[in-house]
């Protein structure tokens, strides 16, 4: 009996391991958040004017290469955003190439 508690258990870890492995792909390969729909090129006019009807206020953006980075303020608390200005989705958090 003892024999096979170690097969069952090192079965189930990899399992396990898989069905992880699988979910972080799926969520990795998940595009950007849309923040203006369109999937168009968008400009700072557009940025600046969704973010104040958001309730943003002291709105100010800046064109980045390929970005938009926006800063203002929600219910008092200091945000930046930074928008695909090719797309008008959101940057991934995760995507840190500054060689735009």
């Amino acid at each position: 009996m003892n024999r096979w508690i170690v097969p069952i258990i090192s079965a189930a870890i990899l399992v396990s391991a898989a069905g992880v492995a699988k979910m972080y792909a799926a969520v990795q390969g998940q595009p950007a958040a849309v923040f203006i729909a369109g999937d168009q090129p968008v400009s700072e006019q557009q940025v600046q004017t969704k973010l104040q009807s958001d309730g943003w206020v002291d709105v100010r953006t800046t064109q980045e290469g390929n970005y938009i980075r926006a800063t203002g303020s929600v219910n008092g608390e200091p945000r930046t955003i930074i928008v695909d200005a090719r797309t008008g989705r959101l940057r991934d958090d995760a995507d840190d190439d500054d060689d735009d």
